[in-house]
């Protein structure tokens, strides 16, 4: 569930009322996000014949930065990334390309 609060002093009401209810917090959800897709990732990333415990963390960030660049594709991600890792780092970069294939997928799956 996603709540929209137009009030600012009504945001804690609602997080507590949520909270109270089970609800998940976004840092929550997205770390029960990346588990849920984390053994699928490692199994193909070390396929590869590359070390996913070692790059899970550039890996990981290359999806997010993907996620948050929403339908604003680009052959040449180094453009725009504001990554600490840099697109030249193979794990970061091979993650983002997933990432941005991943929304292309789900753009044409529901005609976003």
């Amino acid at each position: 569930m996603v709540a929209f609060v137009g009030d600012e002093g009504a945001i804690y009401s609602v997080r507590n009322t949520l909270a109270g209810a089970g609800a998940e917090g976004i840092d929550e959800a997205r770390e029960n996000w990346w588990i849920g897709l984390r053994d699928a990732e490692d199994a193909a990333y070390e396929a590869g014949g590359q070390a996913f415990q070692t790059d899970e963390g550039s890996y990981r960030r290359g999806f997010e930065d993907a996620l948050k660049r929403r339908g604003k594709e680009s052959e040449a991600p180094n453009e725009f990334i504001a990554s600490p890792v840099g697109a030249d780092n193979e794990a970061f970069r091979r993650c983002y390309e997933l990432g941005q294939r991943y929304q292309k997928a789900l753009r044409e799956k529901y005609k976003v």
